[in-house]
């Protein structure tokens, strides 16, 4: 609980690029990048995440949010995706 992760890559790897799971309430997410992720780029399965300038790029889906999240300032380039930036 109450982790930031800042400055973070999640790069080439074979599931999503950051999930979040309930245990990671109120984690902060700053000026991160998850690029070419086969899963989501960012995946929120709790609630509390904050996303402040990052980026997902490139991956199968940009964003899976099942819980509540903040989003400031995001970036989400598809890159040749099939799937369109999902928030459900």
């Amino acid at each position: 609980a109450n982790n930031v992760l800042r400055d973070c890559v999640a790069k080439d790897i074979g599931v999503d690029g950051f999930d979040i799971r309930p245990e990671g309430t109120n984690t902060r997410l700053e000026n991160c990048l998850a690029l070419r992720c086969d899963g989501e780029g960012i995946e929120n399965s709790a609630t509390g995440v904050e996303l402040v300038d990052c980026v997902s790029k490139q991956n199968r889906l940009d964003l899976a949010n099942d819980g509540t999240l903040d989003l400031v300032d995001i970036a989400f380039v598809t890159g040749g995706a099939n799937v369109a930036p999902e928030v459900d």
